[in-house]
């Protein structure tokens, strides 16, 4: 599949979150992000007995480290073969749908999201990194249930909730975002995070606002 232009908001959103240090929005979950996912990637590539089938760990590892050598092609094969011969085990869904969006796939990591989400249909990282998709093609509301889900989800994650913030941003929803930031990093933080949003949509006069806002907060803190 060739990649898809991204939604020109959901770049400037992209972005604009680049610049918010106090709350890591928008975020994908790894598999190395799960609870109980331990992170084996060792120095050199994992040898692979004749005699039987590769373990599903055995191919993780092997994409792992191609993904860390910048071998994208060959991580993804990989992946597609982890998916297809162990579909039962999810890490393999949300680290190619990860490949997929960093390589600006947001269709194709959306489509590994969905096979993942039938195995697992109450996975938060899944539901989590679906909403993801959604988000980069400007679908906000379609993300918003995403993340909605997820944050009810479990492995328990407070990205979900972030990212529940970015969609009721994006969609103008200004004032539950914010309720949300504020749950999670405080209010200084919080009005910082949506005058990113605003920044994004391009509603200048309410991130000025907000802006405002955050920095007589702190100001108010330092004194």
């Amino acid at each position: 599949m060739s990649p898809r232009p991204q939604n020109p908001t959901a770049r400037r959103l992209g972005a604009s979150l680049a610049l918010c240090a106090s709350l890591v929005l928008g975020a994908c979950v790894s598999s190395t992000d799960r609870p109980g996912t331990k992170n084996d990637v060792g120095p050199a590539e994992p040898e692979i007995r004749s005699d039987r089938p590769p373990s599903a760990q055995t191919l993780h590892s092997m994409a792992k480290i191609m993904i860390s050598r910048k071998r994208d092609n060959e991580a993804e094969a990989v992946l597609v073969k982890l998916v297809d011969v162990h579909p039962d085990y999810l890490p393999a869904y949300t680290d190619l749908a990860d490949l997929y969006l960093r390589n600006n796939r947001p269709d194709s990591a959306a489509e590994v999201l969905k096979a993942g989400s039938r195995v697992a249909p109450k996975d938060a990282v899944m539901l989590n990194n679906f909403g993801m998709c959604r988000l980069m093609e400007g679908r906000y509301e379609d993300a918003l249930e995403c993340f909605t889900a997820a944050a009810g989800g479990y492995p328990v994650d407070a990205r979900a909730r972030g990212n529940m913030g970015v969609a009721l941003g994006m969609l103008g929803r200004y004032d539950e975002a914010l309720s949300i930031y504020t749950q999670l990093v405080g209010p200084a933080a919080a009005h910082y995070n949506l005058g990113v949003i605003c920044e994004a949509r391009k509603d200048t006069e309410r991130a000025q606002q907000e802006f405002a806002q955050a920095n007589s907060l702190r100001s108010g803190k330092s004194r």
